[in-house]
């Protein structure tokens, strides 16, 4: 169970659990267009602090916003994806 708190709202978390080593966290983000840099420094921190205290496996999907990110150029190497 997980209690921690933040002061980001726009997210959540679920853990989907195998056998006792086996779990896998899911996090679903939202991220408006105009968020500030402070809202953007807190949802970067729940991410740091899922990446650094749960060393299982994550999917980290969502609406994140960021202007200047463009998917057409960020490669996707599949030869390393795991099968769940």
């Amino acid at each position: 169970m997980w209690m921690w708190i933040v002061e980001y709202e726009d997210f959540v978390v679920v853990s989907l659990n195998g056998n006792d080593k086996n779990s896998t966290i899911v996090g679903n983000f939202y991220r408006s267009p105009s968020s500030s840099a402070e809202a953007n420094d807190r949802l970067l921190s729940v991410i740091d602090t899922l990446c650094s205290n749960y060393k299982c496996p994550k999917i980290f999907l969502g609406d994140i916003n960021f202007p200047n990110i463009d998917g057409r150029y960020l490669p996707v190497r599949t030869a390393k994806v795991k099968k769940l």
